[in-house]
Order: C-alpha cells, then structure tokens, then sequence
C-alpha cells in the first residue's frame, strides 16, 4: 500500500505542475498520499523508502500556495532534515546534496518572509 501512496503522491505533485491543473488542490493529495505512506515506510523498517517519502513531502509543502507560506516552508525544512538524517553524504551523496540544496532554498526562502 505505501508503494501505491508514493505513487498516487507522484502523481498529484507531477499534475499539480501542469498549466491548467489546479496546484494547490493536487499538491493537497500530495502530501496526503505521502503521509498516508510514512505510516508504512518507518523509518526503522524501510530507512531509504522513508527518506525519500520524507524529500517528496518537502518538495510538495515547498511548493504548496496556499495556507500559511511560512508554515509550509517549516513543514518542507522538517521534511528536508529527517530524508537528510538517512541521505548522508558518505552513503547517498547525490541524494545527499540535492536534499541539502532544496533544505538551502527553504531556508532562504523563510529568511526572506521574516525579514519583510
């Protein structure tokens, strides 16, 4: 089930990108396919299924329009450090650095809604 959950949240974040989509209500089921998954994919039990989960979940709270923007941009920095807690740079460092330079880009991004 988890497997299909990353699927469906593939999915709705892939057409949540497409001009006539509506982005926010796909990215919505998004992030609920991904949770809906984690309650699987433990961090114990499947370490790199759970990691990656964890970066798509970042990826779509980062890109979320709607609701509160600086919630979203904690939310995508929560998601970012815990697939960083099992993408480390020795043993996946090409998923290592894309997730620190997507954590980077929130965390510039929260700078920039703070200071205003």
């Amino acid at each position: 089930m988890s497997k299909s959950n990353c699927n469906l949240g593939a999915a709705y974040a892939a057409y949540a990108a497409l001009p006539d989509a509506d982005q926010a209500e796909n990215l919505q089921k998004a992030i609920a396919a991904y949770e809906a998954a984690l309650r699987v994919n433990t961090k114990k039990d499947f370490p790199v299924a759970w990691a990656q989960t964890q970066n798509n979940l970042g990826a779509a709270y980062a890109d979320l329009p709607t609701r509160d923007r600086a919630a979203n941009l904690k939310s995508a920095k929560a998601c970012f450090k815990a697939a960083l807690r099992v993408y480390t740079e020795k043993g996946f460092p090409i998923d290592h650095r894309a997730a620190s330079a997507k954590l980077a880009d929130v965390e510039r991004q929260l700078s920039s809604l703070t200071s205003k």
